[in-house]
């Protein structure tokens, strides 16, 4: 109901629900508890140790359990990504073609 409102108004939605439904590797979607408690996050770390390095120590708006602070790393990094696509940024692929260009100006 929330995201067809923002939809149909043109809104930007940062949605807790839907960031901590997949891993940050695209796979998902994953179930969680009502209680906000990653229910895929310790086997996700056990398997991908580099993704969950330096995970913080708390956080706010996420569970406190240690296994919940990937949570808190997913957030921060949808939030940096959306705050930079409203500044004009226009994703990877732009980076990708607009970059180099940019690099050999700054390069001469």
């Amino acid at each position: 109901m929330v995201r067809q409102y923002a939809i149909e108004n043109a809104m930007v939605l940062f949605d807790f629900a839907d960031i901590e439904t997949y891993d940050p590797l695209g796979g998902g979607p994953h179930s969680n508890n009502e209680d906000g408690n990653c229910t895929w996050c310790v086997e996700f770390c056990e398997a991908h140790a580099e993704v969950c390095a330096n995970l913080p120590t708390s956080c706010a708006h996420t569970e406190t359990n240690p296994q919940d602070a990937l949570f808190c790393k997913l957030k921060g990094n949808a939030f940096w990504w959306m705050m930079a696509r409203l500044a004009g940024w226009g994703g990877p692929a732009y980076n990708q073609v607009f970059l180099p260009l940019v690099l050999q100006e700054v390069s001469r």
